[in-house]
């Protein structure tokens, strides 16, 4: 009778042993998931910030999301999603206005045509170029330069 008993104890305990180290592998794994995907994101703020600053650096390079996520080892869907959710805006959209705004600045500072500047800030065809930057600003290069020329007065 003694030896039954032991025999179910050890079979109670082993059982048990078992269960109790399955219990602590699969909590293991579940803390050790969460720790990747927290270093996962912390590290796509950081690169986030490299995108940002590689877009502003390199706006008159033709350029993609796929280029970029190819660029930083990242999948472009994941990139995508991740970019418009820290940024707010789409990684197409964020390029567009990073492109517009130094043409803006081109405008107001430079007598160069509206061709050569398209193709500064990344345009290739200047009709697209001044359809974004209408689109974005409200008037076309051309009106957008007039207004910041100093009104001339006419002389009585």
């Amino acid at each position: 009778m003694f030896k039954s008993k032991k025999k179910a104890y050890l079979k109670d305990h082993r059982f048990k042993s078992l269960l109790i180290s399955a219990q602590i592998t699969l909590l293991a794994t579940k803390v050790r998931s969460k720790i990747l995907i927290n270093l996962r994101v912390q590290r796509n703020f950081g690169i986030i910030n490299q995108i940002e600053q590689y877009v502003n650096s390199h706006y008159h390079e033709n350029m993609t999301l796929k280029d970029i996520a190819a660029k930083f080892y990242m999948n472009h869907a994941y990139l995508g999603q991740f970019f418009r959710r820290k940024k707010g805006t789409h990684f197409n959209e964020y390029l567009h206005q990073v492109r517009i705004e130094e043409a803006k600045r081109l405008l107001s500072r430079t007598d160069l045509k509206i061709a050569q500047i398209s193709k500064k800030v990344g345009y290739n065809d200047p009709a697209y170029f001044s359809g974004k930057f209408e689109k974005h600003v409200s008037v076309t290069p051309t009106a957008y330069r007039s207004e910041l020329q100093p009104q001339k007065s006419p002389h009585p």
